[in-house]
Parts: structure tokens; sequence; C-alpha cells
């Protein structure tokens, strides 16, 4: 985590003072004490009852159940929420069909109507000749 800090500040996350990335040095024996410390699992609220050393952590959220169960349940959230986005979609597309689908029968009426009134021209047309 220093490393990624001194990539935001090039100074101490501690003690402010400069520093940078170049002149950090590792501490093995710092790092195995560190490792070596009893964690518990970050979804320990959520029902995880894992303790374990926290050069295992990985290790453990790769099978934790917890951590599993809260990613469905986000993914879950996400697609419920596209859901509806596509409802709404769709819905809008069915609105525009049926607008279109009045329309068009409009139209068809309107053109049956012309239709008739062109022959019944035509047929006065007819017997004005034959006058």
């Amino acid at each position: 985590c220093l490393m990624s800090a001194l990539q935001r500040t090039q100074s101490c996350p501690m003690d402010r003072r400069p520093m940078q990335a170049q002149n950090v040095v590792s501490n093995r024996f710092a790092a195995s004490l560190i490792d070596a410390l009893e964690v518990f699992c970050p979804q320990r609220d959520a029902g995880c009852s894992w303790t374990g050393r926290r050069d295992r952590l990985v290790t453990h959220e790769s099978k934790c159940l917890a951590l599993k169960f809260e990613a469905l349940q986000t993914k879950m959230t996400q697609m419920e929420q596209k859901d509806g986005a596509m409802q709404a979609h769709i819905q809008a597309l069915e609105d525009t069909t049926g607008k279109q689908h009045r329309a068009l029968q409009q139209f068809e009426a309107l053109k049956r109507k012309m239709t008739h009134m062109e022959e019944n021209e035509r047929a006065v047309q007819a017997k004005i000749q034959a006058l």
C-alpha cells in the first residue's frame, strides 16, 4: 500500500516528509511478522467465521461463500436494474408500434375513402357525359 500511496503523492503517509518509491527498501522480517498476524475475513459481518494468517487471506477469499454471495447479490442487482431499463425500452417500443399501427389504419381508411370518392366522381362524370 505504500507504493500505491507514493504513486499519488511523493510523501510519507505517516509524517508527510518527502519520499520517493526508488528509496523504499523492503523489510522481510517486518513483512513476515505482518503476514503471521491473525486476521478475520472481511466478510465477517456477512456471516463468514474464517480467521487465519494474513498471508492466507487471499486464498480464503477465493473460496469464501459470503464473498461469493455478496458478488452474486451485486450482479443480481445490476441485472435487475438492466431488466427494468429494458422493460421501459420495450414498453416505449410497443407504444411507438401501437401509434404507428393506428396511423397506418387511419391511412388505409383514408385511402379507401379516397378511392370510393374517386369512383363516385367517375360515376358522376359518366352520368354527366351520358346526358
